[in-house]
């Protein structure tokens, strides 16, 4: 899979994103599953990301889903960047790639592997006194 690589310069990009015709929605996107607290506080997206998908991510997804038919140019190369054909380039395509990508990531989960961690002790950890390995741990 390639990796997208936002371009230097973003604000030149507000052009493109303030002439956007597409990706229009009637209802604010939001992620609970994998955003409990918001785009903008989960500290993933910046304040324009997280604007940009509460905004027009219902029109992303059914796009991306194919519940939804492109109207306009931009949505139709969205959907090609989706299938592979194009590369990235737009903001909106970057910012969804970037929340798939968000949404696709393993769980954090801390192990330890300290046996006080885990409620035991020396009196409840059971050895073989006849393994090899154990040899002078008996107890006299």
């Amino acid at each position: 899979m390639a990796r997208t690589v936002l371009p230097p310069d973003l604000a030149s990009m507000d052009q493109t994103l303030s002439a956007h015709a597409g990706f229009i929605c009637q209802r604010k996107f939001y992620d609970d599953v994998h955003f409990p607290r918001g785009f903008s506080r989960c500290g993933d997206f910046t304040t324009k990301e997280a604007g940009i998908l509460e905004n027009h991510g219902w029109a992303m997804r059914e796009l991306a889903e194919g519940k939804r038919l492109p109207v306009t140019v931009e949505e139709t190369q969205f959907v090609e960047v989706l299938s592979g054909k194009r590369v990235a380039e737009t903001l909106f395509e970057l910012i969804w790639l970037k929340y798939c990508r968000l949404c696709n990531r393993k769980p954090f989960y801390s192990v330890s592997d300290s046996p006080r961690s885990q409620g035991l002790n020396s009196s409840n950890i059971l050895y073989d006194p006849d393994d090899s390995h154990y040899r002078g741990l008996e107890e006299d």
